[in-house]
This record gives C-alpha cells, structure tokens and sequence, in this order.
C-alpha cells in the first residue's frame, strides 16, 4: 500500500513537506505543493483519513439534520449544505426526524454525530432544553428555532416579512380578495414573541392586508390547513367547489 514517505520519495521532499502539502498548508510553496500532489496521483496515494483525524482533532463532517426529505425547502437546504461543504473539503452526514422527537433524541446522541465537527438542525421537533445541551458541547445552527434564540445559534426564515411581500405582490397584480391558506396561529403575537412560522407568515399577511385597506376578517379570509401537500390539494379543492368570493390565495 502506498505511503505519505513514497509520497515525499517521488517527489523529493521531506516527509512533513508532503504531509503539510497534501493538507493544503499555505507554508508550502505553490509549486512544491503542485509536486506533491502530481506524485500522489501517480502513486495512486489516498490519506489515512482516521490518522488525520486524530492529528488534527477534526472530522471534516458536518451533520445535517432535516424534518422530511419530501418537502421542498429542507430538501433543497440538505443539497446546498452538501454543495457547499465538498467545496471546502467536507463531508456531510444527512438525517431525516419525520417531525418525530424521539428520532431527533436519539439523533442528537448517536454516534455518528460525536463525531461530527458541527451540526445543522432545520425545523427542531424536540424540547428545547435537550437541544441546548447538544448545543453546549457541539458546535450547532439550529433554523427557525423558535423557542431557542439566544440558547443556541440561530437563522430564521424571514416567514414576517416573505408573506407580507407575497400579499403586497398579489396586490400589485390586481387582487384585492385574498385567501390565507394555513394554520390558526396561537393568538396574534408580535414578530419577537410568535411561537413559530405559521403564526408569523400570518401575522405578516394581516399587517399586510390591513396596510392595503384590504378585508382581512380572520373568520372568512383564513381556511385552516395542515402543512403538507395533501392536506393543502384536499382543502383547496374544497374551497374551490364551496366559494367563488376571492380572487386569490396565499398559501
């Protein structure tokens, strides 16, 4: 099998020269590197990643947990996240939780994520208190982590202001009767203290509503909806064989 000193051999440098090269170490220069790395592939030379792995104290994985690999947007993160990390020589560890809890618990205590030199959580299922003990140990970003801003990293979807845009847009174009299509939230809180994206997508959509001077009556213009597609298909084609009084809908 070949060697990292094979390595340095066929290429004429010392042993610490090939090992710094191969790690792409900006004290080698550009044209020893270059060296380097031409007598690798023609030796065929892959690194001991376990070897490197304790030298260094890193993994170069990042874990990447998401709710359902069927919806749209954690799927389309999941594949950003893994474009993005080959492009600085990681690796990615992806896991789906299904909403469950208790699949997330035993995530957050596997094995597989010890090892892992961070972790991403998108739409967290579980109790907050058990992610922020992960948190104090691991390095995390938790998105749209309601319930954990200031425990944890986080990044939240703009839910606020995306659906007060989408209400300025359909207005734009003309609509003035417009259907909400999704969850009742819990009372109407303010943007800082909303428990999550249901209720804030809401709440941006009312602001917006009631800036137009457009009719935003929460008992006729909110139909109610479970988020997943065959909830959404079920109730749209109800609401289209019962009504004909909006012009558009805002899911």
């Amino acid at each position: 099998m070949t060697t990292l000193d094979d390595v340095a051999r066929l290429a004429g440098v010392s042993r610490m020269t090939a090992s710094n090269a191969m790690r792409g170490k900006a004290i080698v220069k550009p044209e020893t590197a270059a060296r380097v790395r031409a007598a690798a592939a023609q030796l065929g030379y892959r690194p001991n990643l376990a070897a490197r792995q304790l030298s260094s104290g890193k993994s170069h994985i990042i874990g990447v947990t998401i709710s359902d690999f069927d919806l749209i947007f954690p799927a389309e993160l999941a594949a950003c996240v893994s474009d993005i990390a080959q492009r600085h020589d990681y690796q990615t560890v992806l896991q789906q939780t299904r909403f469950s809890s208790d699949f997330e618990k035993r995530m957050l205590s596997s094995a597989a994520m010890q090892v892992c030199d961070g972790t991403i959580i998108c739409w967290p299922s579980g109790t907050d208190a058990q992610i922020v003990e992960f948190g104090k140990t691991h390095p995390l970003v938790v998105i749209d982590g309601f319930g954990l801003r200031g425990s944890v990293d986080c990044v939240f979807t703009p839910c606020f202001e995306g659906s007060a845009a989408a209400i300025r847009h359909l207005h734009a174009h003309g609509r003035s009767r417009i259907l909400l299509l999704g969850l009742w939230p819990n009372g109407l809180e303010r943007l800082e203290t909303a428990p999550n994206s249901a209720a804030l997508r809401l709440q941006g959509s009312i602001e917006a509503l009631d800036e137009l001077s457009l009719d935003c009556n929460l008992a006729k213009n909110v139909i109610p909806c479970a988020w997943n597609r065959q909830a959404g298909y079920e109730t749209m084609l109800r609401v289209l064989g019962e009504r004909n009084d909006f012009d558009a809908v805002f899911c």
